[in-house]
């Protein structure tokens, strides 16, 4: 197939778009080496763990401070249920939780109650329950980004453009997504999203010259549930973009603490601040230890 089509279940491409042909082969530029690991400053945090399940109990920054975990997806704020404050009881589940693909957005309204209470108010949420807060702030971050200057050019190692936005090969979209892009796949690139729902490897390649698409795309991507079939609601190119983009969009400065207990922050260094926990494809709220 040749030129603009009809996405599968979605709606006819806009006029004004081009059908996506690939360029030439495409490298990417020449880098200069990062200094080696063993001259690279190490800064973890410490993680008490459940003895039972292995989940997250609490966190100790590098600066002494301890942070009690809370899985986001089972606490009152999403449940309804009373809950419990026991560390004891923290982290005994093994079930897995049907509203796990959300956790990110759970985490961070339920680190937003805590340290800007009138921020639903601010942005038009209201008291909506935790799936409405969570679609409240997919649509925040994805306008955040199209809009966004994610370049920091005070900072000598901010990454450029092209890598805030690059695309993941073999990225999963629909044909919705695509659309809302304004992308147009033709040839070998639509015979492949058709039978697979991927972007093809050229496609990927055509979109490097072509930026303005690709932040069209990962807005596309953020707007996606958190639940979506065979995890494709958190695993995707945007995903690294959620925490830097609700950093931006929401005023604040979040730490993520990897599972390997590094760390990065992002957005306004002044407080507040909020910490949020990656671990085993889940994320937590860490918040101050009542405890400590």
């Amino acid at each position: 197939m040749t030129g603009p089509s009809r996405s599968p279940g979605g709606t006819p491409p806009p006029p004004s778009a081009a059908p996506l042909t690939a360029p030439a082969p495409w490298l990417p530029p020449a880098r200069s080496n990062p200094p080696a690991p063993d001259v690279l400053p190490v800064s973890r945090f410490g993680r008490e763990t459940h003895e039972g399940t292995g989940a997250p109990l609490t966190l100790t920054a590098p600066d002494g401070r301890r942070l009690r975990i809370v899985d986001p997806v089972s606490h009152p704020s999403a449940t309804g249920d009373p809950g419990t404050n026991s560390r004891t009881e923290q982290g005994a589940s093994t079930t897995p939780h049907a509203g796990a693909g959300e956790s990110f957005h759970y985490a961070l309204s339920l680190e937003l109650d805590r340290v800007r209470p009138g921020w639903r108010d601010t942005h038009g949420i209201g008291g909506a329950g935790p799936g409405a807060t969570a679609a409240a702030l997919r649509e925040l971050l994805a306008r955040t980004l199209e809009a966004a200057d994610l370049l920091d050019p005070a900072n000598p190692d901010s990454p450029s453009g092209d890598d805030v936005t690059a695309i993941e090969r073999q990225e999963k979209v629909t044909g919705e997504e695509l659309d809302r892009a304004g992308i147009v796949l033709a040839g070998p690139h639509r015979e492949e999203f058709e039978a697979l729902g991927l972007l093809s490897t050229g496609a990927t390649q055509a979109l490097v010259s072509r930026p303005d698409l690709r932040r069209a795309l990962l807005a596309a991507l953020l707007r996606r549930r958190g639940d979506a079939a065979d995890d494709t609601g958190w695993r995707h190119t945007a995903a690294d973009l959620m925490a830097p983009t609700a950093a931006q969009a929401l005023g604040i400065r979040i730490t993520v603490v990897r599972d390997d207990l590094g760390h990065q922050t992002y957005g306004d260094p002044t407080p507040p601040e909020i910490v949020l926990h990656l671990a085993g494809d889940h994320w937590y709220a860490a918040l101050p230890d009542p405890w400590s």
